[in-house]
């Protein structure tokens, strides 16, 4: 589901035929931040293999809720939003997960953050001849509000900031973590392997699954409270952009 667009406005289309048409007068993150907390994953689908939309884990996650009322958020922007997420987007048109934004009501974050940090995917047939594991791992940011980065395309006043969660990818091959580098867009920074990723890639080879099992339960609520730090930056107006 798209972001909404406030009653009464008028839609309008991109002149670039590769982006996603835009509402004149979308609510925007911020507003919507007191109800949804936003997210990418892009990560899964440019650095760990999974494909949109048939392997998005959010899919799985979705199915055990047995809400069938339940709207996620899932908007493209046509001023990219992050750099790096080089996988192609579901909604097509040259759309890259750049260009994305998801969100989920506040209650079901929890659940869902805890789903998507516990991913894991493994490549026996990796170009190292080793095999390799991938698992997701999260990092809580600060961006500028995209609806109105977009709105404002030539000259940008003092924009709102909003808190958002990066989800990176860790790997016995690198990392792929996203990196704050303001005054521009969070980006993908890639660097060697951690040697505990290496050696819980042997134990796993080696038939011990029980790194990858502890591994794979992320501390919510150590992250709750890094993101409430980087929350309180962007209300306060931390990080705040002024580009032209």
């Amino acid at each position: 589901m798209a972001i909404p667009e406030k009653p009464g406005t008028q839609r309008t289309e991109s002149r670039d035929a590769s982006r996603a048409p835009q509402a004149a007068a979308r609510f925007s993150v911020a507003e919507l931040a007191e109800d949804y907390h936003f997210f990418n994953h892009g990560a899964f689908f440019s650095f760990a293999g999974l494909k949109d939309p048939e392997e998005d884990p959010i899919n799985d996650w979705y199915a055990r809720q047995n809400m069938p009322h339940l709207k996620i958020l899932r908007q493209v922007f046509e001023t990219p939003v992050f750099s790096g997420l080089i996988a192609p987007a579901a909604e097509g048109r040259g759309v890259t997960w750049d260009h994305v934004l998801c969100g989920v009501p506040n209650e079901l974050w929890p659940s869902l953050f805890e789903f998507l940090g516990s991913v894991s995917t493994v490549d026996q047939r990796a170009d190292n001849g080793q095999g390799a594991i991938y698992m997701a791992c999260a990092a809580p940011m600060v961006i500028s509000d995209p609806v109105m980065v977009d709105r404002y395309t030539v000259l940008r006043p003092n924009l709102p900031q909003v808190a958002v969660t990066v989800f990176g990818i860790e790997s016995n091959l690198g990392q792929w973590l996203l990196q704050p580098c303001p005054p521009q867009q969070p980006r993908v920074m890639q660097s060697a392997a951690r040697p505990a990723i290496i050696k819980l890639w042997r134990d796993y080879s080696e038939g011990d699954f029980s790194s990858l099992q502890e591994r794979c339960n992320p501390a919510f609520q150590d992250f709750t409270q890094a993101y409430e730090e980087v929350r309180k930056q962007a209300e306060f107006g931390a990080w705040r952009e002024f580009t032209q």
